[in-house]
């Protein structure tokens, strides 16, 4: 869960170094990263729900840095390592395609810059990395934030208090989660049992509560007065 942060690492590097070479040769035009590619590799053909998260976070880190990484290509999209698997017995689901699914159709506008402030755990290189993993976006279209949250935590729910530093929250939101009991449950043909449930809350004032489910991916669509 915390293999992420070298990728993100190294966006941060190499946005350091475009700004060193640009300098050098007083360059304007800005010269962006295309990142290839990501996905949760490691094991064989068939994803876990905590596979999910770590393409969740991924996804997070390309919001964070939306000003420089203007492209990221997913390896691969259809069998193999995908998202979605193709069989003679029909079309299936894995877990990684919710959070892909859910950041492709509400993750629009502006990138939001979101303090974070949560419980950590340690690496065994004596690291922190806090538990909940965060972007977040403005869609000015539809008046509302967009914010994604990987809770990183096994056993605990972390309740969190979202603030809005200009505007109110105001109306109806609506919550998606990826979830499931275990964090090594899969999907198969006929059997998909990582998915994403959708419920809805209300949103009024400067702040809004919410409790991340353990070992979860959580996207909140919260509507925002200026």
């Amino acid at each position: 869960m915390a293999a992420t942060r070298f990728a993100e690492q190294t966006v941060v590097i190499t946005q350091g170094l475009i700004r060193e070479a640009m300098t050098k040769v007083h360059r304007r035009t800005p010269i962006y990263i295309a990142y290839d590619e990501y996905n949760a590799s490691w094991r064989n053909r068939t994803f876990n729900l905590e596979d999910a998260l770590v393409v969740a976070t991924y996804l997070n880190i390309f919001v964070r840095h939306a000003d420089v990484v203007k492209m990221a290509n997913m390896a691969q999209l259809v069998n193999l390592l995908a998202p979605i698997m193709a069989e003679k017995g029909g079309v299936w689901l894995q877990t990684i395609y919710y959070p892909l699914a859910l950041f492709s159709h509400h993750c629009y506008g502006r990138s939001l810059e979101a303090y974070v402030d949560c419980p950590s755990y340690s690496l065994k290189s004596k690291e922190l990395v806090p538990y909940l993993d965060v972007s977040a976006s403005y869609d000015k279209a539809k008046s509302r934030v967009v914010l994604n949250v990987v809770n990183r935590c096994k056993e605990e729910a972390v309740d969190a208090g979202i603030e809005c530093q200009s505007g109110q929250w105001n109306g109806d939101g609506q919550a998606y989660t990826v979830d499931s009991k275990n964090v090594t449950d899969a999907n198969s043909l006929g059997h998909e049992v990582v998915k994403t449930v959708e419920k809805g809350f209300k949103a009024e004032g400067a702040m809004l509560h919410y409790s991340f489910p353990p070992h979860s991916f959580t996207q909140l669509l919260i509507p925002i007065k200026k």
